[in-house]
C-alpha cells in the first residue's frame, strides 16, 4: 500500500502542492505509468491543451456567435505568427510540460526550442523522431506507428516555452516535403499541460543526468516491452475470481463492499469461431456507491478498447491477448509475490437476491506464462473451434455460499482462453457493483477477476471513473461535429475509442478533434486530422499498438475500423464542463458510421447523461456501399499524364458531387504551367468536348487545349467553397483514332483567389 500512498501523494505535488517544493524532472519521468493520478481531480489552475497546425482560417466570430470556415483542411501550414525569419509553431507560458510531439512529415529543417528564454533544442526535425540523438532515443517514447512521429520525452519548463523553425510564409504555404531546403515539415501537434502558478518544476535540459537517464530508461521499459504489466505494484490486494455461465436475457452482478479502488479487471472468454457479435451482445457495467444509473456501460468488447471482434494488441491501460497453458493470477503485474486472494464476497442474481461468499487463503504464486501474439491484419486469429467449457469452475455451493475455486492459478484445460484487461484506477466509497449482461440468444460462459485494494486517502479529492458508449448524439455544442463526450462537473478526460464503418474503403477520417473546456467558445484543443490525433498519419491501414494509442482494426480502410487513444498525461482536465467532438467528413448516408467510447473521471455531482442502448442500437444495421458514378465519361484521375510539374494526385471526397467521388488534382501550380492527358478512341471523329472542373478559393483559371488547339474559352474557377461545375461544352473537336492529347493550361486567377492555382478536373466525355 505504501507505494500506491507514494504515487498519489506524488501526483499531487504534480499538480497542486508544488508551490515549496521542486517538481523535478525524475517526477515527471515516473508520472508517465502513473495510473492512481488520473482518479485525482484537477486544481483550479491546471489545464491541458494541443498547439497544432490547424488551419487558422477556422475561427470563432464573437460579435456575430458564428464559426467561419469550420472545416478548413489546410492543416499542414497553421502557425501562430511570423517574426521577421522564422514561423512560431508554439508560444506556451508556464510552468508546464510538453508531453507528446507529434508530425506527419519530417525533413531536414532545424525546429528551435526555447525553455524559460534560453535557446534548449536546436535540431532538424527529423531528428525529433529518428531515435538517433538522446535523449530522443528511447524506443518506448520515441517511434513511428503506421507513419506517425512520435515523441512522448516530456518537455519541461518553469516560464515558457516558445517553439520556432526558420520558413517564410511562402514555404509554409506550399505543400511540399523536398529535403535540402531547409523546409522542417508538415503538420505538428504539441500537446501539454500547465500546472497552477506557483507551481515550480525543473527545466528539460538535453544534457541530462545519469539519474534521469535512468528513469526514462525505466519508463521506455514500461511503454514498451512490458506492455501487458501494471506498471503499479499495489500492495495489500485481494482478487475477487467468479466464473458465470449467464443465461440468455440474464444478467450476474458481483458486488465489492468498502472504501477501496479497482486496480485491475480482467475477463476471460473460451475461444469460439465468431467474437464479432457476442461482444456486442454483452455488456459490462459498474454502479458507484448505491448510484441508480451505472457510471460505467459499454458492449463487452467496446469497454476493453476495441471494436468489432477479439482483436489483439497490448496497450499501458488495457488490452486483448491469447493466454497460454499456464496462467498465473497476479494481476498482470509479472512479479512474484504474496498476496491475498478473496474469493466472492457478494453475488447478486438477476432477482436481486445476495448471497455471501468465502475469503480466500494466502497463496504464493508464479508469473504466468502468457502467450501474446499480435495479428498482422489487425484482428485476433479467429479459427474455427468449438469453445471449450472451462472445467473445475465452481463447486461445493450451499445456498448461501459462491465459493471461489481461482481454476485458472492451476494448469488450464484449456489452452484457447483470451483475456480482456484494464489497469484503470477506479476508486469508490462504499461499494462498487459490477454487471455482465448477456443479450445473446444462448448461455455465455465468462470469467470475471477484478483486483481492488483498499483506499487509504479521502475520497473528497478523488473523480469517479466514467465510461459510455453511444452511436451518435445530437448536441449544439458538438458544433455539427460528431459528438465524443459531453459532461459538466470537475474532471479529467482520459481517453476514447472511435470505431468506423466505411464499407465503401478508401479514406474516411480528415475530421479534426475539437475539445472546449469550461464552456470557452473556441477549442483549447484543435487537431489536425482524425489519423493525426490517433497517433498515425496519410490513412495508414496498419495494425499498430502502442502505451497510448493504437490502431487495433483496419483492413485496408475498408469495413470495420477501430483506433484508441488514452489521454494519460495530455489528458484534459475541466472545472465545470467538458465537450469532446471530431470532425465527421462523410455522410451516414455514404455510408460511413461512427461509434465510440469516452473514458473519463468525474466529481460525485456530476453529469453524466449517457444512457445503456439496447441491443438493436448496439448491433444496428450496416449498409453497403454504394458509388455515385456519372455513366458514359472518361474519369480525369485515370488517364495518364505525360507532364510531371507540381504535385499531381487524386483527391477524394464523397460528399463533394463528383463522379466516383473523386478528382485529378495539381497541387500548388504557377501560371504557363501545363498538365497534359492522354486520350485513347476508337476511332477517328469530331464531336462536342465536354468537362466538369472544381472550383474553389484556390483554384485557377485554365485553358483548355486538344491535340494542340485550343478549345472554348479561359474557364474562371474561382469560387467561395468548393463546388463541382456543371458540365462545360467546349465545342467541337477533331478527335483522332488511337492517342490524343489533352492539355490544361494555367493562365491567370481572379483578385480574390488564393494564389496556389490549383486545378481540380472531374471528367471529360464526347457527345
Amino acid at each position: 500500500m505504501k507505494n500506491l500512498l507514494i504515487l498519489i501523494l506524488l501526483f499531487s505535488s504534480l499538480i497542486g502542492c508544488a508551490q515549496n517544493k521542486l517538481l523535478t524532472y525524475e517526477n515527471i519521468i515516473s508520472s508517465t505509468y502513473d495510473i492512481p493520478k488520473l482518479a485525482t481531480l484537477p486544481p483550479k489552475g491546471e489545464k491541458g491543451a494541443l498547439a497544432s497546425s490547424y488551419d487558422r482560417r477556422s475561427k470563432y466570430d464573437e460579435k456575430n456567435d458564428t464559426y467561419l470556415e469550420w472545416r478548413a483542411n489546410g492543416d499542414y501550414k497553421g502557425v501562430v505568427r511570423y517574426e521577421g525569419e522564422y514561423a512560431v509553431l508554439a508560444d506556451i507560458k508556464g510552468p508546464g510540460v510538453i508531453w507528446r510531439t507529434w508530425s506527419a512529415s519530417v525533413a531536414d529543417g532545424k525546429v528551435q526550442v526555447y525553455l524559460d528564454g534560453k535557446l534548449v533544442i536546436d535540431l532538424p526535425w527529423e531528428d525529433y523522431f529518428s531515435g538517433k540523438i538522446a535523449p530522443f532515443n528511447r524506443k518506448g517514447l520515441v517511434y513511428t506507428a503506421a507513419r506517425g512521429k512520435n515523441n512522448y520525452t516530456p518537455i519541461t519548463f518553469q516560464k515558457s516555452c516558445k517553439i520556432v523553425t526558420k520558413i517564410t510564409k511562402e514555404n509554409t504555404e506550399k505543400f511540399t516535403f523536398d529535403k535540402g531546403i531547409g523546409v522542417w515539415g508538415k503538420f505538428f501537434h504539441f500537446n501539454y499541460t500547465l500546472f497552477p502558478e506557483g507551481t515550480k518544476i525543473q527545466t528539460f535540459k538535453m544534457q541530462l543526468s545519469q539519474a534521469e537517464n535512468k528513469a526514462l530508461d525505466k519508463a521506455s521499459k514500461i511503454l514498451s516491452t512490458d506492455l501487458g504489466k501494471n506498471p503499479v505494484k499495489y500492495e495489500n490486494i485481494k482478487t475477487e475470481n467468479v466464473t458465470w455461465a449467464i443465461p440468455a436475457g440474464k444478467s450476474k452482478t458481483l458486488t465489492i463492499s468498502g472504501k477501496e479502488a479497482i486496480t485491475a479487471l480482467r475477463v476471460r472468454i473460451p475461444k469460439r469461431k465468431n467474437y464479432k457479435n457476442l461482444l456486442r451482445q454483452m455488456t459490462l457495467s459498474i454502479n458507484w456507491d448505491n448510484e441508480k444509473s451505472p457510471s460505467v456501460w459499454a458492449p463487452l468488447g467496446d469497454f476493453f478498447g476495441t471494436g468489432w471482434g477479439v482483436n489483439e494488441y497490448k496497450s499501458l491501460l488495457m488490452g486483448m491477448r491469447k493466454l497460454g497453458c499456464q496462467v498465473s493470477e497476479d494481476g498482470g503485474q509479472g512479479t512474484d509475490d504474496r498476496r491475498q486472494v478473496s474469493g466472492v464476497r457478494c453475488q447478486k442474481t438477476e432477482d436481486g437476491c445476495q448471497v455471501s461468499g468465502v475469503r480466500g487463503q494466502s497463496k504464493e504464486h508464479r508469473t504466468s506464462n502468457i502467450e501474446h501474439r499480435t495479428s498482422n491484419k489487425g484482428q485476433g486469429t479467429e479459427e474455427s473451434t468449438n469453445p471449450d467449457e472451462i472445467s473445475n469452475i465452481q463447486h461445493g455451493i450451499s445456498n448461501d455460499q459462491v465459493k471461489s475455486t481461482n481454476p485458472l492459478i492451476q494448469q488450464s484445460n484449456n489452452p484457447s482462453l483470451f483475456e480482456f484487461y484494464s489497469y484503470w484506477y477506479m476508486p469508490f466509497e462504499k461499494n462498487a457493483e459490477i454487471t455482465i449482461r448477456n443479450d445473446s440468444d444462448k448461455e455465455e460462459t465468462i470469467t470475471l477477476i477484478v483486483d481492488h485494494s483498499p483506499l487509504r486517502t479521502s475520497f473528497d479529492n478523488l473523480g469517479y471513473f466514467h465510461v459510455k458508449w453511444h452511436k451518435r448524439i445530437e448536441s449544439e455544442k458538438s458544433r455539427g461535429d460528431w459528438l465524443i463526450l459531453e459532461t459538466s462537473g470537475r474532471g479529467r478526460f482520459v481517453g476514447t475509442v472511435l470505431n468506423v464503418w466505411n464499407p465503401g474503403g478508401r479514406w474516411w477520417g480528415e475530421g479534426d478533434e475539437k475539445f472546449y473546456v469550461d464552456g470557452e467558445k473556441f477549442p483549447s484543443t484543435i487537431g489536425t486530422g482524425s489519423e493525426d490525433y490517433f497517433g498515425f498519419a496519410w490513412c495508414f491501414a496498419k495494425h499498430y499498438s502502442r502505451a497510448y494509442h493504437s490502431q487495433t482494426l483496419n483492413h485496408n480502410n475498408t469495413g470495420h475500423i477501430s483506433n484508441n487513444r488514452w489521454h494519460f498525461n495530455d489528458n484534459i482536465p475541466f472545472q465545470k464542463s467538458f465537450v469532446a467532438a471530431i470532425e465527421k467528413f462523410f455522410s451516414d448516408e455514404r455510408p460511413t458510421l461512427y461509434d465510440g467510447v469516452a473514458y473519463w473521471y468525474l466529481s460525485k455531482n456530476g453529469a453524466d447523461n449517457f444512457k445503456p442502448l439496447p441491443l438493436k442500437d448496439r448491433m444496428g444495421e450496416y449498409p453497403p456501399f454504394k458509388l455515385f458514378r456519372v455513366p458514359n465519361v472518361i474519369e480525369v484521375e485515370k488517364l495518364p499524364v505525360t507532364t510531371t510539374k507540381g504535385i499531381l494526385t487524386t483527391l477524394y471526397l464523397p460528399d463533394v458531387g463528383w463522379s466516383a467521388d473523386e478528382q485529378f488534382w495539381q497541387l500548388d501550380g504557377a501560371i504557363g504551367e501545363s498538365i497534359e492527358f492522354k486520350v485513347k478512341h476508337d476511332k477517328a471523329e469530331e464531336k462536342d468536348l465536354i468537362v466538369r472542373v472544381t472550383k474553389d478559393k484556390d483554384y485557377a483559371n485554365i485553358q483548355f487545349y486538344f491535340n494542340g488547339k485550343k478549345v472554348g474559352d479561359v474557364i474562371d474557377c474561382y469560387h467561395i467553397k468548393v463546388i463541382v461545375s456543371g458540365e462545360i461544352n467546349l465545342g467541337k473537336v477533331k478527335i483522332k483514332k488511337g492517342e490524343n492529347l489533352l492539355k490544361v493550361k494555367i493562365v491567370s486567377a481572379t483578385p480574390k483567389n488564393i494564389k496556389r492555382y490549383m486545378v481540380g478536373l472531374d471528367y471529360i466525355k464526347f457527345e
